[in-house]
């Protein structure tokens, strides 16, 4: 699948409705790619703007179609096409609205140039994480809030395809692929891309001019190795230095929204009604028709009156008034999860123990509905400085007393869940306890009379844990399980 070119060579790829970049129906060629110079300034062709601020907020970046290179296409050899969340139309199934929280977890690409451009701090890695989150999980006090909980959380991915420890990024010194491409086969995917069936893969590099692009679940039937999203190395995180308008970071937003089998808002323009709102435009009903794309953060209205949705993640407006996903997008993104992509969801952490003497046996029963409690990490922290990576740990403290021992519980698909409890030990006695879930929970033991503990319940995600991934000395391989897609 070729992913950019001429509009001739785009409209022979192309069956149905075309939006990319722009106005919807009409396709662009591959924008020119800015040269950012020493003094801020950006050269884009024979134009040059005192900095990229000015650049993002031009006429010539607007008409390049360079905010987005995400482009609908539909193969004929679709194998899964569920008719819930189509290529070409939508079901709302409330089966889809269950309460789990659906985990996927991400590896960030970085490509630099040996000169150092393309660099990213991981402040700002670990800070887009944070505004996926906001936005996927409407978490209040954030932009997010005003939109719709999707019950989707990216985290980092703690282990890589082999079961070693990672931090869920990595850096890779390459000039030919900072000037990315854009068409497939993407020699930089080709050789960097880890299991795209169970890891989110992210590229920043100069995105080939754009400022992201992305592919869509149905991509993978025909190119699994292409599946994720690139970005232009300015545009990630909170605060991007040099991102403009664009620097808080819902780039990725609206990219991952076209991963997870969202349309652009303008899709079709003003084509269809409310009763064929599922099967034209942008295949949702309660995002009303948008004419073409819209920039700044400027009310508007088209389509007979309909207000713009300047507020939607997938319009093009600006980072800072973006804040939502309706109610019918949350619903088809939860659909093509559970239908194109791995479903994973938190663990459990909980464990129970005795003690005799100065000796505690801790006895790990964390449970997954998706991983076997073998193919589960553990990292414990028994409060006295010592940790341990086992399972079911025996320790034996220095000295008697209370201390609070941490489990935290990942599963291969790097979804995480931590538990506290007390223990008490002491150099006579015996006692047990028990809990699971996250947070402090009483349980403990060790006087002369023993005694038992209790838990609180509840779930929480850990991607950065109150251990270090770093910590997880003995790897353990990925479990072949296979993952079933539930609705």
């Amino acid at each position: 699948m070729r992913r950019f070119g001429t509009p001739e060579d785009v409209n022979k790829r192309i069956i149905g409705i075309l939006a990319v970049g722009g106005i919807a129906g009409v396709a662009h060629a591959t924008p020119q790619r800015p040269a950012l110079h020493q003094d801020g300034s950006v050269t884009v062709g024979n134009q040059t703007y005192a900095s990229r601020a000015d650049y993002l907020g031009s006429q010539e970046f607007r008409d390049s179609g360079a905010r987005c290179g995400a482009e609908r296409t539909i193969h004929s050899s679709l194998v899964a096409d569920p008719g819930d969340c189509s290529t070409d139309s939508t079901t709302i199934n409330q089966g889809y609205n269950d309460d789990r929280t659906l985990i996927i977890q991400v590896i960030f690409h970085v490509i630099k140039k040996t000169d150092g451009t393309g660099d990213i701090d991981p402040s700002l890695l670990k800070s887009q994480i944070d505004v996926l989150n906001e936005d996927y999980e409407a978490i209040p006090n954030t932009l997010g809030s005003m939109g719709t909980n999707a019950k989707i959380k990216f985290v980092l991915a703690r282990f890589d395809p082999t079961g070693n420890p990672t931090p869920g990024y990595e850096y890779v010194t390459n000039d030919s692929y900072y000037a990315d491409p854009g068409d497939s086969p993407n020699a930089m995917k080709q050789a960097l891309h880890w299991d795209t069936s169970k890891y989110f893969n992210l590229y920043t590099n100069d995105a080939a001019g754009y400022l992201g692009y992305a592919t869509f679940p149905w991509d993978r039937t025909s190119s699994p190795e292409e599946d994720g999203v690139v970005l232009a190395d300015y545009s990630v995180g909170r605060n991007a230095p040099n991102g403009g308008q664009y620097n808080l970071g819902r780039t990725l937003t609206h990219e991952a929204g076209h991963w997870l089998g969202l349309l652009h808002t303008f899709e079709g323009g003003c084509q269809g009604n409310d009763t064929t709102a599922y099967t034209t435009g942008d295949l949702i009903k309660d995002t009303p028709r948008d004419n073409t794309s819209h920039f700044d953060c400027v009310a508007a209205t088209s389509c007979t009156n309909q207000q713009v949705p300047i507020e939607n993640y997938m319009e093009y407006t600006d980072d800072a008034c973006m804040t939502k996903f309706t109610v019918e997008q949350a619903n088809r993104i939860r659909c093509s999860t559970m239908n194109y992509r791995w479903i994973n969801t938190e663990p459990t952490a909980a464990f129970t123990f005795t003690v005799a003497g100065l000796a505690a046996t801790f006895a790990g029963s964390s449970t997954d509905a998706e991983s076997q409690p073998s193919e589960m990490h553990y990292i414990w922290d028994f409060g006295d400085g010592q940790i341990s990576t086992e399972q079911n740990p025996v320790h034996t403290y220095a000295m008697g007393g209370s201390y609070d021992v941490k489990l935290e519980v990942v599963d291969p698909g790097s979804g995480a869940n931590t538990i506290t409890q007390s223990v008490v030990v002491a150099d006579a006695g015996n006692g047990s306890g028990s809990g699971s879930g996250s947070g402090s929970n009483g349980g403990g033991g060790g006087d002369d009379d023993g005694g038992d503990g209790s838990s609180g319940g509840g779930c929480c995600q850990a991607p950065k844990g109150g251990l270090s991934f770093a910590l997880c000395s003995v790897p353990v391989a990925f479990g072949l399980l296979r993952r079933r897609r539930r609705r």
